[in-house]
């Protein structure tokens, strides 16, 4: 998600929808942040709600990814393709799922898909 001051609302949110759910969230500024992405990748969570702190170097096996306000304007078209990046980097797990939420199909996030769908063609 683009803000970190809209992370507890979502996770509110989620976290009443989905009770069973282990989720955290995470951010640049969160002591606690390489303890989060490691019980992530362990599987010991199962949702991790985050900025754009992971979209970097960062692998997950079957994992996939929900950019949420995706036509934000802290995002561009590269940053989205990175965030996208996740998915599928792992090569025993290349498949997964890249959701763009948004209000209004922006510039940004077209130039993205065009991108990912290029590269996912090659």
């Amino acid at each position: 998600m683009p803000r970190i001051a809209q992370m507890p609302q979502y996770f509110a949110a989620i976290s009443q929808l989905l009770p069973a759910l282990r989720l955290a969230t995470v951010h640049a500024q969160d002591p606690g942040r390489l303890q989060k992405v490691e019980q992530f990748r362990q599987g010991q969570l199962d949702l991790l709600l985050t900025t754009t702190i992971l979209e970097r170097g960062v692998t997950f096996k079957h994992v996939w990814v929900i950019i949420v306000a995706a036509d934000d304007e802290i995002y561009t078209a590269a940053s989205l393709v990175q965030i996208a990046g996740r998915v599928g980097r792992d090569r025993h797990d290349p498949g997964g799922l890249v959701l763009f939420c948004y209000r209004r199909y922006s510039r940004q996030i077209r130039a993205a898909v065009k991108e990912i769908k290029e590269m996912n063609r090659r």
